[in-house]
Order: structure tokens, then C-alpha cells, then sequence
């Protein structure tokens, strides 16, 4: 709706935190309380400048449609060192420092889901995502490539080969793990569902065992299918004495679901 952030992946420009500030000025007090070293503040806050015009830039080639582009590795690597240099913060016993200095970088590109069960989406401009874009691209670029100038290409199964290219391409890569919260106090997300570079993050053991995600076997048995297929393709000769084991099935439908599929 119009003027308001309901529903919304990002929030009115009138009620945006300039959250530069904000971590710029936590990390001073930080230093004041004397809770980290002014040497480990300097190095913070200069892979901080570092990240943040890496990933300007990094958003801007996004933007124009160059998601090949190199800036988006780059802002990845500067986001790592920026996370390498909170380290002592992340592993000391100060709530307020992690709280004001570790979780809003890791929340970046993570639009949390106002409910009382802990979910979140991650975005496409999480800075992770933005280097899994390039990667893909970079991948698919290598590959036309070599098809292109190889004077033979030998897939071996064509079918096999092209749909593991596929859903190496559907993977989201990273992050497959990031922070919600339960209230206040966060918990731990990971992705469950992605669609388009939009991924679902719930919690793995909800306390309350209940899902957002589509509960729904009927999907993860065709895969289950489709693997045994495959494997009898490549080994005729385990038909007689095939076992498959289903192990952590988060859907209480898929052993039976995926036996419905097997005997089709």
C-alpha cells in the first residue's frame, strides 16, 4: 500500500535508518567504553568505507544490467574483510557492540518477516547473492564459451549434464544461513525455499514445529525419483537389490509420497 512499508522489501525513503551513520557513530562508543581497541575500531571502520563504495558500485553495475561485472566479487571480498575485521566483537561478551555493529552488516539484503514465527527473505542485493549472480553468469558465459570455440564437446549423458547445469543455476549459492530474531533476541535462518534469487529463511527446529514453506512431498518425491532413475541408468544392475534411505524429512508425507512415486 501507498506510503506505507507493509508488504514492502524496502522501506519509504521518510523512514529509511541511515544506518552508515548510525554504525559509524556506535563504533566510536564502542571505542569509549573501551570495549574494543582503537587499533580494531580503525581497521572496522576502514573496511566499512571500503565495503560501502564497493558496494555502491557493485549495486550500480547491478542496476544497469551488468551483472557480470567484477565489482560484484569485489564488494564480496570487502564484505568478508569487514566481517574478518568485527571478529573480536562477534567472539567477546558484548551484547550492545554485536548488537549495534555485527547484526546490522549481517542484515543487510535480509528483509525480516513481521510474525511471531521467526522468517526472513533474503534479497537480491544481499551482498552474498550479488557475487552468486556473477558467479552463475560468469559460469554460463565460460561454458557457452568453450561450446563455442571446442572443435568437439563430449557431454557424455546430455540430458544428466544439462539438468545438473540447470540446478546448479537454481541454487541460490549464498548465504544459505543468516540471522532473524524471535523478538529481540535472534535466532538462526536457513534458506528453505528460493524463487528468482529470492530465498525463504525459517528456523530449522521451530519451537512451535509449524512451517511458512510449502509442506507439499509431492515435489521432493519426483526428485527422489529422478534420482533413483538416474543412478539405474548409469547402474542397470543394482535394480534387483536397490535400497533408498530418506534421512531428517522435514514433511511427515514424503516416505510415503516418495514409495507412491517409486512405483510409478
Amino acid at each position: 500500500m501507498y506510503g506505507q512499508d507493509a508488504g514492502t522489501m524496502v522501506p519509504r525513503e521518510d523512514s529509511r535508518v541511515r544506518w552508515r551513520s548510525a554504525w559509524s557513530d556506535a563504533l566510536a562508543k564502542t571505542v569509549e567504553r573501551a570495549a574494543i581497541s582503537t587499533k580494531v575500531a580503525e581497521r572496522a571502520k576502514d573496511c566499512f568505507d571500503r565495503f560501502e563504495d564497493d558496494y555502491r558500485s557493485a549495486l550500480v553495475a547491478t542496476a544497469a544490467g551488468a551483472i557480470g561485472d567484477l565489482s560484484l566479487l569485489k564488494q564480496a571480498e570487502a564484505y568478508g574483510d569487514l566481517l574478518h575485521a568485527l571478529a573480536p566483537v562477534m567472539v567477546a561478551e558484548m551484547d550492545v557492540p554485536r548488537r549495534d555493529l555485527v547484526e546490522p552488516v549481517l542484515s543487510l539484503g535480509v528483509v525480516q518477516i513481521s510474525d511471531r514465527i521467526p522468517s526472513a527473505i533474503v534479497a537480491p542485493w544481499h551482498p552474498l547473492r550479488l557475487a552468486a549472480t556473477t558467479v552463475k553468469t560468469h559460469r554460463v558465459t565460460t561454458f557457452i564459451n568453450h561450446v563455442i570455440e571446442a572443435t568437439s564437446v563430449d557431454f557424455g549423458d546430455l540430458g544428466l549434464f544439462f539438468r545438473d547445469f540447470r540446478e546448479q543455476l537454481r541454487h541460490p549459492h549464498y548465504p544459505e544461513a543468516i540471522i532473524g530474531y524471535r523478538g529481540e533476541s535472534p535466532v538462526l535462518l536457513i534458506v528453505t525455499d528460493t524463487l528468482d534469487e529470492y530465498s525463504l529463511a525459517e528456523e530449522p527446529h521451530p519451537e512451535d514445529a509449524e512451517w511458512r514453506s510449502d509442506s507439499d512431498p509431492s515435489d521432493a518425491a519426483s526428485r527422489v525419483k529422478d534420482i533413483v532413475r538416474r543412478y539405474l541408468e548409469l547402474q542397470p544392475h543394482e535394480q534387483a537389490n536397490l535400497s533408498v534411505a530418506l534421512y531428517n524429512c522435514e514433511s511427515a508425507g514424503l516416505p510415503i509420497a516418495a514409495i507412491d512415486a517409486l512405483g510409478c
